[in-house]
């Protein structure tokens, strides 16, 4: 059984790798360039090499030798303050200030990196924004999420193999009062279904535009970006969308398939409107109890700790199913193909697991830091990798006092 989970491990590298590699040989010259600096300086070890690389492509051999000796000295005591060494700093500060072919997020990469400041670990990285919505919803339409998801998706999954524990907050009523505790229950309840309900409208959209481009490549999908501000508005925008995609002189199959889904989309529009108006209903009711000075809502709530974790049990359960998958003979069409059915395939196997139909765990998963993987090489061998792999998971930390504090921010608002 330890085999196939180390053999599920490393297929799951060899994708990741993969990926990457595709994802930079689809990228013009620049913005190729661009992507592998940023991937060198969003290391927290990148090797001295790998540093003048990023630097020399980027800008001057100069600059590069500098940033190089201040990496190779920066537990040395490397003099910087000299006189000459602060006159080469503001020299290669303004040039990279300055510099159009690069963006502010890579700016700010170089600038640290000048001085010798690498990512930290307990940060992590930042995952990709919707990367765990889009496969979820996709329905297996590969068309509907990129490479860059699939690479999330995969890393997730490393992650969670490993041993990953990603935390999370969950909202407690702690009012004495039965009314208005059963109320707030009822309030958040509602809006997590909501947010359920919005994921999977979403993404039958999505389908529908997906399976009219397979006979007009030039119809473009309108796309509805602000899900979660004011979900009333984003629901009124994909309504007029949808209405304005006609099935006439489409094939019959493209055309039974766009009614199925357009009559999917409409019946769950129907569900979600009317629980947006049991919202409203709700939120009235709530606004007309009078409150003691004992019973403000900041007062009454607690966000309890919670979080995503798989047991070992599960674990190899997980990785003998996707193995399994592995070993099933495939016809893909393209390595690209592959790893977007990788990333689908693992979806599937976790979905019931982390139960990703709870919009609180999906959303949780999107907005944790990534461990930083960077520092894996693809010489070590698979313990290896898995080793290391939960050793930078356990090095990222969450700040729980912050979160504590934005949340409650964002939920006293939604009541006031």
């Amino acid at each position: 059984m330890q085999d196939k989970f180390l053999y599920v491990i490393e297929e799951s590298y060899q994708s990741l790798y993969l990926s990457k590699k595709i994802v930079l040989s689809n990228l013009t010259d620049q913005v190729r360039d661009n992507k592998i600096a940023y991937e060198i300086l969003a290391k927290s070890h990148p090797t001295s090499k790998e540093i003048f690389y990023a630097f020399e492509l980027h800008f001057d051999k100069e600059m590069a030798e500098f940033a190089e000796i201040i990496y190779l000295h920066r537990d040395n005591g490397f003099p910087i303050d000299t006189p000459a060494n602060k006159r080469k700093l503001i020299k290669f500060y303004k040039q990279i200030s300055t510099s159009q072919s690069i963006s502010e997020d890579l700016k700010e990469k170089f600038l640290q990196a000048l001085v010798g400041k690498y990512s930290d670990l307990k940060m992590g990285l930042d995952r990709k924004v919707g990367f765990l919505s889009k496969v979820y919803n996709s329905a297996g339409m590969y068309n509907l999420f990129d490479l860059e998801d699939a690479n999330n998706v995969i890393t997730l999954f490393i992650e969670l193999l490993s041993g990953r524990k990603i935390y999370y907050l969950k909202v407690v009523s702690k009012f004495e009062d039965v009314k208005k505790d059963y109320l707030f229950n009822s309030i958040e309840n509602l809006r997590t279904g909501i947010l359920e309900k919005y994921n999977h409208i979403s993404g039958i959209y999505k389908q529908c535009y997906l399976a009219v481009s397979e006979v007009a490549p030039d119809f473009d999908l309108v796309e509805v970006v602000d899900t979660v501000p004011d979900i009333t508005n984003n629901l009124n925008q994909l309504e007029q969308s949808i209405n304005r995609l006609s099935t006439k002189n489409q094939p019959k199959e493209i055309k039974k398939l766009i009614q199925q889904n357009k009559n999917r989309f409409h019946q769950r529009m129907r569900i979600i409107k009317t629980q947006l108006k049991r919202m409203d209903i709700l939120l009235h009711q709530w606004k007309s109890l009078e409150f003691g000075n004992d019973e403000k809502l900041s007062k009454n709530i607690e966000h309890q700790l919670a979080y995503i974790f798989l047991e070992e049990q599960m674990r190899m359960s997980i990785a003998y199913k996707m193995f399994e998958y592995v070993n099933h003979e495939h016809d893909f069409s393209s390595k690209t193909e592959q790893i977007k059915a990788y990333a689908r395939q693992i979806v599937k196997i976790l979905q019931e697991p982390l139960d990703l139909q709870e919009s609180t765990v999906l959303t949780a998963i999107e907005s944790s830091p990534k461990a930083n993987l960077s520092s894996i090489r693809f010489s070590n061998s698979t313990t290896e990798r898995l080793n290391t792999t939960y050793n930078l998971c356990k090095s990222v930390k969450t700040n729980i006092i912050e979160l504590r504090k934005h949340l409650n921010k964002i939920l006293v608002a939604q009541y006031i």
